[in-house]
């Protein structure tokens, strides 16, 4: 639905939040540019002026409000419903954390003419790429001034600015303001364990169905949501070869469409990764006004904090209850995953790395120096320990070969490749299948257009409607070609309909 400026400033005076992030307001008179559900009353209509993107509004002189933080609100645009390159391209750019070179990069990692990428941004956005960078840069740069304490100088460094006066410079001549200015006079407890953030969303939210599918399968030790709907977990991060671990709680509030995080102090240099992930896990961008007929609009497509994380999970799951699968996850945690030190006893250790399990199975494998390294034995050890955990020996094997394969590189969860590679390279495993790859898929890229038609639900669903002289497949696949570009969606509406994990 095109927005007319009168739908616009109806919209900002009933602070209809499934707007939030679908367009903003700039104020003529104050130089200053909010979200629809800012709490400042409306302002005259004739000195309103409406933006599709923080960017149109930056690029067009205004500054963000201080109040309602537009860099908070849900992430929004048109063409990211349609036009999947350039939505891969800012995907790109926001993994490489709006660094130096970036468009060239692009140009690289894409196989596209810079002039191509400029092209695009020009068409979607109506700015340059530079434009976007240097947008992006200020409002993760503001974030951070407002919602931690580190000093000018870090976060200058994680914004992609290279140096604190480059920083200040860009500050004053965009935003008329000092890193002062932003952080205010409110002092940062010098003792306190958490950030405290709040992350928008647009109604309707099914916030039950969610926590209860992330509940049946938290992971013992490392996840845990309690009686009240709250998710907490221990997380690691690794940036630029340093880890930073931590853990985090997330807690919906529906009544006012946001949940509030909380981020403990050992990821506090690495808060924006972890903002995204949370804001991925939870899907909180997503635009329900888009879902056509037929999916419930409160529906999301759970994400993951980590893709080897919910590939191993996959696996352990095959042919087994959610309940028996989870159980074996925490085993295989306990025998492989790092102590974590949280306030909670029900979390006690970070999920491990592929690394992790290299290094245990390392240390199992004595070595004499006169015998030639065998790395097959390192493997064996890997499938022994799994063994003895209650892990059948072929899924020993399939994670075994997950292991060595996103080391070497030969698997990663690079969203801007896109999922068929994924699927591709993850259906190589012995052991892994169609159904087990493309669910992977679906949930460590936050891929919206993919269809489970092999799921025993899905049958269920489906067989009573379909020409039982027509095959299975086929007739799945064309009843969900109405609903592209989001099957994923259609795929998780179907699931819930059944109350598969309720």
């Amino acid at each position: 639905m095109k927005l007319t400026k009168q739908m616009c400033y109806e919209i900002i005076k009933s602070k209809d939040s499934r707007f939030d992030g679908v367009f903003y307001t700039a104020v003529k008179t104050t130089g200053i540019y909010c979200r629809p559900v800012c709490k400042v009353p409306a302002p005259k209509q004739e000195n309103c002026e409406f933006y599709e993107s923080v960017f149109q509004a930056e690029n067009a002189g205004f500054r963000p409000c201080l109040r309602c933080r537009p860099e908070m609100a849900p992430e929004y645009s048109e063409f990211e419903q349609s036009d999947y390159l350039i939505k891969q391209i800012l995907t790109f750019f926001e993994e490489e954390n709006y660094g130096t070179g970036l468009v060239q990069k692009c140009s690289d990692n894409f196989g596209i003419s810079v002039r191509h990428v400029t092209r695009l941004f020009q068409q979607t956005l109506g700015i340059s790429a530079q434009q976007y960078i240097m947008t992006k840069r200020l409002l993760n740069g503001k974030r951070l001034l407002q919602d931690t304490r580190l000093s000018v100088t870090e976060i200058a460094g994680i914004v992609g600015f290279g140096s604190t006066n480059r920083f200040y410079q860009a500050l004053k001549s965009k935003y008329k303001m000092t890193p002062s200015d932003i952080r205010g006079k409110e002092k940062k407890e010098p003792n306190r364990d958490w950030i405290t953030v709040k992350l928008s969303y647009r109604p309707p939210y099914r916030w039950h169905y969610m926590m209860a599918y992330l509940k049946m399968r938290a992971i013992p030790q490392v996840e845990w949501v309690d009686e009240f709907d709250v998710y907490r977990r221990t997380l690691r991060i690794i940036e630029n070869e340093t880890a930073y671990q931590g853990y985090i709680e997330v807690k919906p509030m529906p009544d006012e469409n946001y949940v509030s995080v909380k981020v403990s102090v050992g990821l506090e240099k690495v808060l924006l990764q972890v903002l995204r992930k949370i804001r991925k896990v939870f899907d909180l961008d997503a635009v329900p006004a888009a879902l056509p007929e037929g999916i419930d609009k409160g529906v999301r497509l759970p994400g993951c904090f980590e893709g080897f994380e919910i590939v191993l999970r996959a696996i352990i799951g095959q042919q087994i209850t959610v309940k028996a699968a989870t159980t074996l996850a925490g085993r295989m945690v306990s025998e492989y995953g790092a102590t974590a030190i949280t306030p909670w006893e029900e979390l006690t250790r970070f999920f491990p790395s592929p690394q992790d399990f290299l290094d245990k199975s390392n240390q199992q494998v004595v070595h004499d120096p006169k015998v030639v390294h065998d790395p097959k034995v390192e493997n064996d050890s890997i499938v022994d320990t799994l063994g003895k955990v209650g892990i059948i020996s072929s899924r020993g094997h399939a994670i075994t070969s997950v292991v060595e394969a996103i080391v070497n590189h030969e698997i990663t969860f690079d969203t801007s490749n896109g999922p068929d590679k994924l699927i591709k390279n993850l259906m190589k495993i012995k052991g892994i299948g169609i159904w087990t790859a493309q669910y992977v898929a679906m949930r460590s890229l936050s891929w919206p257009d993919i269809f489970l038609e092999s799921d025993l639900i899905i049958k269920q669903k489906l067989m009573p409607h379909l020409d039982s002289e027509q095959k299975y497949t086929v007739a799945a696949q064309n009843y969900a070609e109405d609903y592209k570009p989001w099957r994923s969606y259609l795929t998780f509406s179907i699931w819930q309909d059944h109350f598969d994990f309720v």
